[in-house]
């Protein structure tokens, strides 16, 4: 599990490296300590593939996450917003 911007995310071993998380940043805690917190990305997220595989962007509205095209992002003014990058889908 990862916290981004104050949401989780799940993570499997094999996001370690291709996500490029740093390991030298990792806190065990008791997985209750993860239970609270809420596992969607906050209204207006912007949301990407962290290890730059895939280069799609999507927003976040009422927990789903819509593609944003090339058009859209500077035209709405998303390239101004904090980038929450998630580990890529398994596939």
């Amino acid at each position: 599990m990862v916290m981004i911007a104050g949401a989780r995310a799940p993570a499997a071993a094999s996001d370690v490296t291709a996500d490029h998380y740093d390991l030298s940043w990792i806190v065990l805690v008791d997985d209750t300590a993860f239970r609270p917190l809420p596992g969607l990305a906050p209204a207006g997220t912007v949301v990407l593939d962290q290890s730059g595989s895939d280069a799609s962007r999507y927003v976040a509205v009422d927990g789903a996450a819509l593609p944003i095209s090339g058009a859209e992002w500077t035209a709405n003014g998303y390239e101004t917003r904090s980038l929450m990058g998630v580990p890529a889908p398994a596939g």
